[in-house]
């Protein structure tokens, strides 16, 4: 044998290496023998979908059918938007009508030192507060970490003079008051959420209207919105303000009877500043105040991870799974099985967790990563893989697909 035909052979022989691991069984997730409809591993760089191995990103969302444009990053995609204001210094805000004692108490992740503010003997609004520049009509959510002390009631608002949206809580009975507007501003929502050591984080959103700025504002509120106070104070940290509009990825699907659906992603490196980070969605596109279908994954405002299906409702759940805390800034990888049988998931590999589905939506025809139907609510970490079955799987394959 001459050493041409050695090369010749050794070029061959990396032929068929090259063809053996593009082979997408090599790496892509099989389901009783079936391929999924797709499988997109965007940290790995390898994509299956519409019956054949993807060479790209691009070649992947072309093939299947996704509209949109992301960041592909170390994690995998990567979501959200740049937080307006996040911090839990408050040292250079405003501070009307208090009492500002910095770094006395711990937040409760037990990292960041928290504020007291504390209302004076001066009769009128008491405040701790930053102004902000924002896009006019744009959505907003604000978060805050807040701790009772001598002060039990608060409230959280966007405001700029007679203009602007709020919520009022209470710590003690753990409520905040619906989302309120006032000038020409649409509220959305408000939420309340126990986290630990006595912290409760408290959230409102709306559009700002015809605002192009306006003040994050924080005040105790005992004996009123304005009144001379006799020095009742509460502890504030971990502030957040975030726009709620994020592009989304969008495809086409033929309604399912069934799905399973293996995510890897990564948690953001913050709570939600308003009720949801939602990773995936699927739904009817109709984004009305009734008569919506969904099936999402998403991390409510206390950091708890939720598997939730909806049939023609805003309001009443199908089938929900509680997939417990998952931390900032946390990798996890979850496998699941929804259809009119019901709803069984797998978190990590562990012990599956399951949920009747009152109404299975037969007209979820939209599939939606990083957002919900209005593209708002983006989970704002990363997703590393997703594929996605038009199929049933067991608990022992929905535990070894999510190891």
């Amino acid at each position: 044998m001459t050493i041409a035909d050695i090369r010749s052979k050794a070029v061959e022989l990396l032929a068929l290496i090259d063809a053996l691991d593009t082979t997408p069984s090599n790496w892509m997730h099989t389901l009783n023998g079936n391929n999924p409809f797709y499988d997109a591993d965007f940290a790995g760089g390898k994509y299956y979908a519409a019956g054949a191995e993807r060479a790209s990103f691009a070649e992947f969302i072309a093939s299947a059918g996704f509209t949109g444009a992301y960041t592909l990053g170390a994690h995998g995609l990567t979501f959200g938007n740049t937080p307006i204001v996040a911090t839990s210094d408050f040292s250079t805000w405003n501070k009307a009508n208090i009492v500002f004692t910095p770094n006395n108490a711990m937040a409760a992740d037990g990292t960041m030192t928290a504020s007291t503010i504390a209302d004076n003997a001066t009769n009128g609004f008491h405040e701790l507060l930053k102004l902000v520049n924002i896009t006019q009509g744009a959505s907003y959510g604000l978060a805050i970490d807040v701790k009772a002390g001598t002060c039990t009631k608060g409230r959280l608002w966007f405001v700029n003079a007679a203009t602007g949206f709020y919520t009022d809580f209470d710590l003690v009975a753990g409520t905040t008051s619906a989302a309120t507007a006032f000038g020409s501003t649409t509220p959305i929502t408000s939420s309340i959420a126990p986290l630990a050591n006595g912290v409760y984080r408290i959230t409102v959103a709306g559009i700002a209207g015809a605002l192009t700025s306006g003040n994050f504002d924080i005040l105790p509120r005992d004996n009123g919105i304005t009144y001379a106070g006799s020095g009742k104070a509460f502890s504030v940290s971990n502030a957040r303000m975030e726009a709620l509009a994020a592009k989304a990825l969008v495809s086409n699907i033929t309604a399912p009877t069934a799905i399973t659906r293996v995510i890897y992603a990564k948690t953001a490196d913050c709570l939600p500043t308003d009720l949801y980070q939602v990773l995936h969605h699927l739904d009817n596109n109709v984004n009305t105040t009734n008569g919506y279908s969904d099936l999402e994954v998403y991390r409510g405002v206390n950091g708890n991870v939720f598997i939730e299906c909806k049939k023609l409702s805003t309001t009443t759940v199908s089938g929900i799974i509680d997939l417990g805390h998952i931390p900032n800034n946390t990798a996890f990888k979850i496998s699941y099985t929804a259809s009119a049988a019901g709803l069984i998931a797998s978190l990590n590999g562990g012990p599956v967790a399951t949920s009747n589905i009152a109404a299975w939506p037969t007209d979820l025809t939209k599939n939606r990563l990083n957002g919900n139907i209005s593209a708002g609510r983006a989970w704002g970490g990363s997703l590393a893989r997703d594929t996605l079955f038009f199929g049933i799987a067991t608990d022992s394959q929905l535990q070894a697909l999510s190891v």
